[in-house]
């Protein structure tokens, strides 16, 4: 099974050669405009191919996981759901780090963009592969019935996958557009949630439902003294920048980046005691984002002792 998954990779290797030699001599080799349909073709071959070998439940012992409606069929000791969730991270990662050095302007020349256009069609590939793959294995439980086909084609999952795979291959949006970009975002989304990540949702809707205003008073607090400090800035600061802190409204950005101790030193205050005022309430604001780090594990702390007894 490997011998036809290490063939796929030597003719896409030699493909790739070819595309090397087209885009830095011009010489354009039978077929080049075909090259992208046919890489695709080609990888989606070799998954079936693949997919299908495994299939032979008769011969071979099967290791089934799932991750949500999507079903993964392999060898025992292959990558289980988990393990599949960490590589497509990494190469949704890799493809939203493809459409930002495609945003650079130095790096638009000859050389760039081949690369950056390489990547993209192996991030293609990889999705097209995918599709086809998790298609035919979620398909695979029916016994290859149309009915299981189609079951399997309007799964939630299979349309994120087409929606991606169409995404890429039709290039009706550019990469960098809010639409290819969030769709991404949320396959990654999707991956995190299906692989065991149900379990940290679940702390953190104790955390938020577990006496809520106990725990988040600290929040309450800190707004208040947020405003009261804005306050404070206008009525000191008004009359020597207004730019800044001529209103209540334009002193509270300060006040905010102060009291969350997040300020940069973009803006300060003129005056002596405008500055005191802001130290004063800038150590208010890390005791509140103390105290609520300090009820937040309280919290986190109950509920691992409520998940005690069901683990053992």
């Amino acid at each position: 099974m490997l011998h036809i998954i290490i063939t796929g990779y030597v003719v896409f290797f030699f493909i790739s050669c070819f595309n090397i030699f087209e885009s830095f001599t011009g010489f354009l080799y039978p077929g080049s405009e075909y090259y992208r349909c046919f890489e695709s073709y080609l990888w989606c071959l070799v998954y079936f191919t693949f997919i299908c070998h495994q299939e032979r439940r008769t011969l071979i012992p099967y290791e089934i996981s799932r991750q949500g409606s999507v079903v993964f069929r392999g060898l025992p000791g292959w990558p289980p759901g988990n393990n599949y969730s960490l590589l497509l991270n990494c190469i949704i990662i890799l493809l939203l780090a493809q459409i930002a050095l495609s945003t650079e302007p130095s790096l638009d020349t000859k050389v760039g963009n081949f690369y950056l256009d390489f990547a993209l069609n192996l991030i293609e590939l990889f999705f097209i592969t995918d599709y086809i793959g998790k298609l035919s294995n979620t398909w695979s439980l029916s016994d290859y019935s149309i009915s299981g086909l189609i079951t399997s084609f309007f799964q939630r999952g299979a349309f994120i996958d087409l929606g991606i795979v169409l995404v890429l291959v039709t290039e009706v949006f550019p990469n960098d557009s809010f639409v290819v970009i969030g769709i991404y975002i949320l396959k990654s989304l999707l991956s995190i949630y299906y692989s065991g990540f149900q379990r940290v949702l679940k702390r953190v809707q104790f955390i938020l439902t577990d006496s809520p205003g106990y725990t988040f008073f600290p929040l309450i607090l800190l707004a208040i003294v947020t405003y009261v400090m804005a306050f404070c800035i206008y009525l000191l600061e008004r009359d020597f920048d207004s730019e800044h802190f001529g209103s209540i409204t334009r002193a509270l950005w300060f006040s905010i980046v102060t009291s969350t101790t997040i300020g940069y030193g973009d803006i300060t205050p003129s005056t002596t005691l405008g500055k005191f005022v802001a130290i004063g309430f800038g150590i208010v604001g890390i005791v509140c984002v103390a105290l609520l780090t300090a009820n937040i594990l309280e919290s986190n702390s109950r509920f691992n002792e409520l998940e005690e007894p069901s683990d053992a």
